[in-house]
């Protein structure tokens, strides 16, 4: 077999791998979940809808993991320019499993105020202590209301299941509805199927291979002709899980503010023909040229033509956040549109090739 026949056979099981992969990381993904509907509180006290998502739990210690939900998903044009973070209100609703039945105690860490209720009957918190109530086994309605007038966002339940310490709730024991159940059990039970199938092939192939013929026999030869491409693209696909787990959230938002940087500066260069970011050095700008405002809480002095760094990064930033903004942003704040999630894809596309060179 030559070279270039044995790298053909690594790439293709490499490929198949990779969809192999893919396909049970859907099937057998952690289900359950609860359905978030965020707001933002207006002046009279009346909610408008921002976003609305399903939270696999609600263990939210820091708070950024809720006002993510915000900054992604904001509208300009119904909601106004966020310089902060209005006061906000989540209401989230579905289905606790009870694995057994007996007596549950219930806690909240939270800063804001909450109501907590199961089956309909509201469950009455107290700070740092247990709440019990005794419960059937089964599926019962919950629904928890959340309000944050200002501080930082924190809201964490947790439960005490009979003869076991207090932790925060599974995503396992939540559901949207019972159509989710059954949705979640069929596809969990396909997923078994999968991995059970992928495993046979695994133990078959290397037993086949030892064979003087046949193809399971050609196929390990390739791959062992192949071995520096396989070993390569193995590394390829760590690398990948690594670096989108948690992505779109991890760096929090303006943790690391040179994302923006860039991304500013890339789309107004391509939209605008004239680059305009937030820079460290704006007393190097006439005050003109300088735009002082805040976002979401955050200063950021914006310049313009920017020419702290040069723009090729930016232009592949810039053109990611045009392709895949969400947000919808009025001139002159256009530039805003862009989020975390979309902005990140071409460092990430970029330190993946990065391996490969």
């Amino acid at each position: 077999m030559t070279p270039a026949a044995a790298r053909r056979s690594a790439l293709l099981v490499v490929g198949l791998l990779a969809v192999y992969l893919l396909a049970l990381q859907a099937l057998l993904r952690p289900g359950g979940g609860l359905r978030g509907r965020y707001f933002i509180r207006g002046e009279g006290g009346g909610e408008i809808p921002v976003h609305e998502r399903v939270d696999r739990s609600l263990d939210f210690p820091v708070p950024q993991r809720l006002d993510a939900a915000y900054i992604f998903n904001w509208d300009m044009r119904k909601h106004g320019f966020p310089a902060a973070l209005p006061p906000y209100s989540i209401h989230w609703d579905g289905l606790l499993r009870v694995p057994e039945s007996g007596t549950y105690g219930f806690s909240m860490d939270a800063q804001g105020e909450t109501l907590l209720k199961i089956d309909g009957s509201p469950v009455e918190m107290q700070p740092d202590t247990l709440t019990e109530r005794p419960l059937a086994a089964g599926w019962h309605p919950i629904a928890l209301d959340y309000a944050l007038g200002q501080g930082d966002a924190r809201l964490v339940l947790s439960w005490q299941r009979p003869g076991r310490p207090s932790r925060p709730i599974p995503p396992e024991f939540f559901a949207v509805d019972a159509a989710a159940v059954a949705a979640a059990s069929s596809r969990r039970a396909l997923g078994w199927v999968v991995l059970a199938i992928g495993a046979a092939a695994a133990l078959a192939v290397p037993i086949l291979g030892r064979r003087a013929r046949g193809a399971a026999a050609d196929l390990v030869a390739s791959l062992r002709a192949g071995r520096v491409t396989l070993a390569l693209g193995a590394i390829m696909i760590l690398a990948a899980l690594l670096r989108f787990h948690d992505y779109a959230l991890v760096p929090f938002h303006h943790e690391t503010a040179d994302e923006y940087q860039h991304a500013w500066e890339g789309w107004s260069l391509l939209h605008q023909g004239v680059p305009m970011a937030w820079s460290t050095c704006p007393d190097r700008y006439p005050v003109s040229q300088a735009i002082d405002f805040r976002w979401f809480g955050d200063r950021y002095v914006v310049v313009h033509p920017y020419y702290d760094h040069p723009p090729l990064f930016s232009v592949l930033v810039g053109l990611a956040s045009s392709l895949g903004q969400r947000a919808t942003y009025q001139l002159p704040w256009a530039f805003l549109s862009g989020t975390l999630p979309v902005m990140r894809l071409v460092p990430i596309a970029l330190s993946l090739l990065g391996i490969v060179m």
